[in-house]
């Protein structure tokens, strides 16, 4: 670019002032300027139009997210106490954790619009969509975490052995409920009976927490529950209990999701941007969990006495740790297996299975994986 300096004459003040003008600058800018006819022409906006600004982001000023007291749903108290939610979601977004007991609770709440996220079974979800369907599954949490253990001076050493039993489930419908109907009494030849039947296992209704109390009183024989709480009555040494299935042997080799994340159809649509935001801090928050497991565990413990008010050892947590895989991936296709359970065994509650691209939405989480370079996954 040519400078074309302009020089003010000598002459007193209020007088014309004639300007001098370098010369040689003038004719070095007059060959810049015929080069510049010379040079291709570069194209402009039509309409001198101006680039459009960059998109603004609309956040939802409070999210209502639930969950299980559960290491089937690390990531959320992962995300929470690691402070991946606060950097993910910012200053601006509060997070109102809320804790259940079980998912037809959370679902219960779902359907009233109570929530906008869940970590919830994959079961209660399931039955949930076919009477409302106002959510989509948007993310996996984890592969495995159910257990089945049994007093240890019951004589129980085998599936077969529940015959006349009382067995605890968290709750009529949710996943433990159903594995243990469709795929585990069933080797023994087994049925399941709301009543004492000598002939039958009788299957009861317990939230997760006082299953321990219940063995110990003598009013159940067994119960199956997500981790931790299996291994919290494992690690009770007055009850001697024994793993009667472990999490391996439940269902698929123990490549079954037990829990999945759910997010409302009306936050999806007006705040995808929140959506994605808490993805990216689900996603990193399972990542830290299976890099870091210790870390995880100490989180889970510190966040689920925060939540709950009920202090497990971390022992417990890290006994129950391993026996749930974290993922985000969401297995759909072992989800709507499930849905064949469900309605073989309640066929008013599962009147049809739903289609994967129905139930699930995995576009937010692709994007999310994607700023972090990961591979997709898919319904």
């Amino acid at each position: 670019m040519s400078i074309i300096t302009v020089v003010r004459g000598s002459r007193g003040a209020g007088s014309g002032i004639p300007w001098r003008v370098n010369l040689w600058l003038l004719a070095g800018a007059g060959l810049a300027l015929l080069a510049g006819a010379c040079s291709p022409a570069v194209p402009q906006p039509s309409g001198g139009a101006s680039p459009a600004p960059p998109r603004v982001e609309r956040l939802k000023p409070e999210l209502a997210v639930a969950t299980l007291y559960s290491v089937t749903n690390s990531q959320i108290f992962v995300a929470r106490g690691a402070e991946l939610l606060s950097k993910e979601l910012g200053s601006n977004v509060k997070v109102d954790l809320r804790g259940y007991p079980d998912g037809n609770q959370i679902m219960s709440a779902f359907r009233n619009g109570e929530l906008d996220i869940a970590y919830v079974g994959s079961v209660p979800a399931l039955t949930s969509f076919v009477q409302k369907p106002n959510f989509r599954v948007i993310g996996g949490t984890n592969l495995g975490g159910t257990v089945l253990v049994a007093r240890g001076d019951r004589n129980i050493n085998t599936i077969a052995d529940l015959k006349g039993r009382t067995v605890a489930v968290p709750g009529v419908g949710n996943f433990q409920d159903v594995m243990l109907r469709a795929s585990i009494l069933p080797r023994a030849g087994l049925e399941a009976s709301a009543d004492p039947d000598p002939a039958r296992v009788r299957v009861v209704t317990s939230a997760p927490v006082e299953m321990l109390a219940r063995l110990k009183e003598g009013s159940i024989d067994a119960a199956i529950a997500f981790e931790p709480w299996p291994s919290r009555i494992l690690l009770d040494t007055s009850l001697n209990s024994k793993v009667l299935v472990d999490w391996n042997q439940v269902w698929r080799d123990g490549k079954y999701p037990s829990s999945v994340l759910i997010a409302s159809t009306q936050l999806i649509e007006d705040y995808p941007d929140t959506v994605r935001r808490f993805l990216r801090a689900h996603v990193a928050a399972t990542l830290l969990a299976t890099t870091n497991p210790e870390q995880a565990q100490r989180l889970l413990y510190e966040q689920i006495l925060a939540l709950q008010g009920v202090e497990l050892p971390l022992a417990v947590i890290a006994s129950g740790f391993p026996r749930s895989q974290p993922t985000y991936d969401p297995n759909a296709e072992a989800v709507i297996e499930s849905a064949r359970l469900i309605r073989s065994l309640y066929p008013n509650q599962m009147a049809a299975v739903p289609g994967i691209r129905e139930f699930f939405d995995l576009t937010l989480l692709n994007e999310a994986l994607k700023e972090k370079g990961l591979p997709s996954v898919s319904p």
